[in-house]
């Protein structure tokens, strides 16, 4: 009997159907991406000995504000190529190459604008330059081929998530090292865009495929924008709802509390990353494939659970022992880390269930309900967000994520075509787990969640 299962299970890996290539893209997303958390967890427990608790907020700041630039210029490209039938057409791709490294050159030109108000405003006065530095990688991901976009559409992803692998495991090696010589978060800057020049020769020159040239194609460029409008808008408004926790906090708490908030997201962010690139990387582009081919909505809300399922437990078991964990691998003056991050995992499963909803919409072409949910779910989270932040610090924004995420999910499935995606005992079952769990977990550690609570006093 186990030589017939590991029979099909070897045939099942070595084919080319649609379920060999999600499962095997699932294998090195979800591997990838553990070996990726490993690395960053290694380079955090080195680099917390060596550093101060500040300059990882002032890190976060810099981070947040070039996703935000990114995700607020998003043009909606990598879902345009992924749903698009012109993916053999060169000039199609050349097109979406050239519109990518313009883009990017001028959100480069932008940062040295914006540096210097952001500095003011959170009163330090080395984001003036650090936040251009960090930003040159913008320029050096402009030039990465398309090539990277269509290897996750026909999710054959394992070269890419090697040449991610080796691109952090070279840039940490490079932020350590300079760690020793220099208590700044220029050692950052230096480890991330060491890191991001190594992946752009690897994917140029390793990864198969034709590499791109500046080519202007009219009729590709009204195909890209005209799916791509509302991915714009949907992009400002997830930025906001995704990082206002930084903005927010970044300016309430003290240096060196944000600086733990921080390190506490390290795990807490965990479960949503990986649900974010498994939907991104093999759950939309199945869903693509399945909707190209006409899958029943039972396949659909097969591979929609598993991913869901899977994250759900993740998140449930690290909510269990992230108070552990920060105790026993970081010094004492993290020890609130793993309380903080317990608090944020509590909250987490309406933007898990949003992740896994939210790209049938996408997949359909439905951009502008897609753009409209985000847009409620960013308003509705910053305007209770700073209400609440200002009185209970961390654990109001982390209420103000569980009630603008509850009702941006009852509005999801309400739109015309999403119910089907559901089946109530599995969501039932998800719910309850989530509910058990953190009643006991906050009953275990009270005394310590109730030290985050008197932060705010």
């Amino acid at each position: 009997m186990s030589n017939i299962s590991l029979s099909k299970l070897k045939s099942l890996m070595l084919s080319d159907t649609t379920k060999s290539r999600a499962l095997r893209g699932s294998i090195w997303v979800v591997g990838g991406h553990a070996l990726s958390q490993g690395l960053r967890l290694l380079s955090n427990l080195i680099l917390t000995r060596l550093l101060f608790p500040e300059i990882f907020g002032i890190m976060a700041i810099i981070q947040v504000i070039i996703q935000g630039l990114v995700m607020v210029s998003d043009l909606g490209l990598v879902p345009s190529i992924v749903r698009s039938k012109n993916t053999e057409d060169s000039r199609f791709l050349n097109t979406a190459w050239t519109i990518q490294f313009a883009r990017n050159a001028l959100l480069w030109v932008m940062t040295l604008a914006i540096s210097f108000p952001i500095a003011n405003f959170y009163e330090r006065p080395e984001l003036t330059y650090l936040i251009p530095l960090a930003a040159i990688s913008l320029l050096v991901n402009g030039l990465f081929p398309i090539k990277v976009i269509l290897a996750s559409r026909s999710m054959n992803l394992f070269r890419v998530t090697a040449f991610q692998i080796l691109g952090q495991f070279s840039g940490s090696v490079v932020s350590i090292v300079l760690a020793f010589y220099y208590q700044n978060a220029i050692i950052f800057v230096a480890g991330a865009l060491f890191s991001e020049i190594l992946r752009l020769f690897l994917n140029m020159y390793f990864l198969p495929g034709i590499n791109n040239k500046f080519e202007w194609h009219r009729p590709s460029v009204r195909e890209l924008f005209s799916f791509g409008k509302w991915i714009f808008v949907a992009s400002v408004f997830g930025f906001a709802a995704q990082h206002a926790n930084v903005f927010i906090l970044g300016k309430i708490l003290p240096a060196d509390v944000f600086g733990i908030y921080t390190v506490a997201l390290v795990l807490a962010m965990l479960p949503i990353t990986v649900c974010n690139m498994l939907n991104g990387k093999v759950l939309m582009p199945l869903f693509s494939e399945m909707d190209r081919k006409g899958s029943t909505i039972e396949a659909i809300q097969k591979a929609r659970y598993v991913v869901l399922g899977g994250a759900s437990a993740v998140t449930l078991v690290i909510m269990i022992i992230s108070p552990f964990f920060f105790s026993v691998l970081y010094d004492e003056r993290y020890s609130l880390a793993g309380y903080i991050s317990l608090l944020i995992l509590m909250v987490s499963l309406p933007e898990l269930m949003l992740i896994v909803t939210l790209n049938k919409l996408m997949v359909e072409g439905r951009s502008k309900l897609y753009a409209a949910l985000k847009m409620f779910r960013a308003v509705a989270l910053v305007s209770i967000g700073i209400l609440l932040s200002n009185k209970y610090g961390i654990v109001g924004l982390c209420v103000a994520t569980l009630i603008s995420g509850i009702f941006t999910y009852i509005l999801a499935i309400r739109a015309r075509g999403m119910a089907e995606l559901i089946i109530i005992r599995s969501e039932a079952v998800i719910f309850l787990s989530f509910i058990t769990v953190s009643v006991l977990s906050g009953y275990f550690y009270f005394d310590g969640v109730s030290q985050v609570l008197h932060i705010a006093d």
